[in-house]
């Protein structure tokens, strides 16, 4: 027998949810990824959600999910300006852009078997949506940038986000096991 047989090294405890709330301030980080948990497929084959593990960075015990779905097309300048309404990309690039959003928000709409007199109307809330879905994403992105000391940038390496510590808030998750952060707070620049 030897040296180490008799240490139990399964896991014998229970997960433990991060208590709901805030951490931190836009001044001072309260949380941090501590492990990337790779990509996971989506029912939308273009969209891959991005977990991490997320802790409290004052050592309150329990655990967060941290999850950010990305597009690929999203990670264009093109695409980024259209989802904020800024200038980024060329202007046909934005065009293009959107005209794909539009036929992909139509092709939603029609699958989803909507009447053909609620049709236009149900495209412009999917199109709206999906939009409104890049924004989020991608500002989460940004906005652990901003935390990391980092230059914003598309280039999407999530293993890169690991060991940033950042102000956010924590929502329960919906196993009573589990718990995800709901937003991660904007770091506030210091003044000069």
């Amino acid at each position: 027998m030897g040296q180490y047989d008799d240490l139990n090294v399964g896991f014998s405890g229970e997960r433990v949810a991060l208590a709901p709330g805030k951490y931190g301030t836009g001044n001072d980080p309260g949380l941090e990824i501590i492990n990337y948990n790779g990509p996971r497929e989506t029912k939308d084959p273009d969209l891959t959600q991005h977990s991490f593990l997320v802790v409290s960075a004052d050592g309150t015990p329990g655990t967060a999910f941290l999850t950010i779905p990305i597009k690929e097309k999203w990670l264009s300048a093109d695409y980024l300006g259209l989802a904020f309404n800024k200038p980024y990309g060329t202007e046909d690039g934005r065009k293009q852009a959107e005209g794909l959003a539009y036929k992909e928000a139509v092709d939603k709409a029609v699958e989803r078997g909507t009447p053909t007199d609620q049709l236009e109307e149900a495209t412009k809330v999917i199109y709206n949506n999906s939009l409104l879905q890049a924004k989020v994403a991608l500002g989460t992105l940004f906005r652990l940038q901003d935390w990391a000391g980092v230059e914003r940038s598309t280039e999407f390496h999530p293993e890169k986000l690991v060991g940033i510590e950042f102000g956010g808030e924590v929502e329960p998750g919906l196993k009573s096991d589990a718990s995800n952060v709901k937003s991660v707070f904007s770091k506030r620049k210091k003044k000069a």
